[in-house]
């Protein structure tokens, strides 16, 4: 039987201060996620905050605020801060492999028109899909996709996107290839607490800090996204791994 694996995405949109649009993903073989992935992450939320019911969200959990996040209390200690980010880094290094695509928008709106400029979620997740695509073939395994909810119309654009890619292929695999390996997209909520989405949301935006040489929010999981990028078995993290574009 071959082996299923899952890809979880999180995207960081720009503005201003950060020109950059970035769809990161992490990718967790089915078994390794449910025996060992989910309850490492369960326990770690335990131990720091005292429930598995609290839901992660990098930014905000930066900079909690005490009324409206009281759940991220325990992050204001220092000895529970440093417990909580060495038990990431911990599952960050569990064989978890990570991918990411990259819009700089400035050059972005510099070369295309915007009348017929493909919007930025979608050049990325055809670079992702691609590469998931190129990794499960290189395993001869199958894989799904879970991408955080935003609202029926954005949801139903992006599956209508993914469906596409599956039914044409991409510029460098064909739709027979994208069929064989990947199965589907799905959106859970964000209240249904779900891990890997939870994980992924803490790549998008140390990618984009990285690739726009800005400082790092301290402390970062970004070495061990870099560490563990897929390379597409030739050394090349650069076309398989995060792709600038």
């Amino acid at each position: 039987m071959r082996k299923h694996y899952y890809l979880f995405l999180d995207e960081t949109c720009a503005n201003a201060n950060l020109p950059a649009f970035c769809l990161a993903s992490c990718i967790i073989e089915k078994k390794q996620y449910e025996e060992a992935i989910i309850p490492q992450l369960q326990t770690l939320k335990r131990n720091v905050f005292g429930s598995e019911g609290v839901i992660l969200h990098e930014m905000v959990l930066r900079k909690p605020s005490p009324s409206k996040n009281p759940e991220y209390a325990a992050h204001k200690d220092e000895r529970k801060r440093d417990q909580f980010w060495r038990g990431m880094e911990s599952i960050f290094q569990q064989g978890l492999t990570f991918m990411g695509a990259v819009v700089k928008t400035n050059d972005c709106y510099s070369f295309y028109p915007e009348s017929g400029r493909m919007n930025h979620f979608s050049i990325c997740l055809q670079i992702i899909l691609e590469n998931f695509t190129h990794f499960l073939a290189c395993h001869d395994a199958t894989g799904s996709l879970f991408l955080e909810a935003r609202g029926p119309e954005l949801d139903q654009a992006m599956q209508d996107r993914f469906h596409v890619l599956k039914a044409v292929g991409t510029l460098f695999l064909s739709n027979r290839c994208i069929q064989r390996h990947v199965a589907t997209i799905s959106f859970p909520l964000k209240k249904d607490n779900n891990t890997g989405l939870q994980l992924a949301d803490f790549c998008p935006n140390s990618i984009a800090r990285h690739i726009l040489n800005r400082p790092q929010k301290k402390p970062s999981l970004l070495k061990h996204i870099l560490d563990n990028q897929y390379d597409g078995n030739v050394s090349l993290p650069e076309r398989f791994g995060i792709k600038i574009m």
